[in-house]
């Protein structure tokens, strides 16, 4: 699916909750390297103090993520962008490359009351 249509009639609602996923650049196993499965889990307590927001459940897999988030009074794309840039910068540090870690896009649906 494009970019531009998982991006079709998204809608970030304060306070809502949000299923996600997002892969890993050309689906790589990056996450097979148990030392940068690692790092991934730090970067989700970071994102948790850095915005206002909590990851319920979430789990990792070697090419993709999936998680559920809560969100504060925060916008899920800032919350989501900021886990995959953080995350992208902290294995880059930990590989000594500067490689694409995470696609572009993500994929985020609504949970309803």
């Amino acid at each position: 699916m494009s970019w531009q249509k998982l991006k079709k009639g998204r809608y970030s609602k304060p306070f809502g909750e949000y299923f996600i996923t997002f892969t890993c650049h050309n689906r790589h196993a990056t996450f097979i390297e148990h030392h940068l499965a690692k790092r991934f889990c730090q970067s989700i307590s970071y994102n948790e103090q850095q915005h206002d927001c909590s990851w319920l459940a979430w789990v990792l897999m070697p090419d993709h993520f999936h998680g559920l988030v809560r969100l504060g009074n925060t916008e899920l794309g800032k919350v989501v962008g900021h886990l995959k840039g953080y995350s992208s910068h902290m294995i880059n540090q930990c590989v000594q490359g500067n490689s694409k870690v995470w696609q572009g896009a993500y994929y985020d649906r609504a949970l309803r009351a």
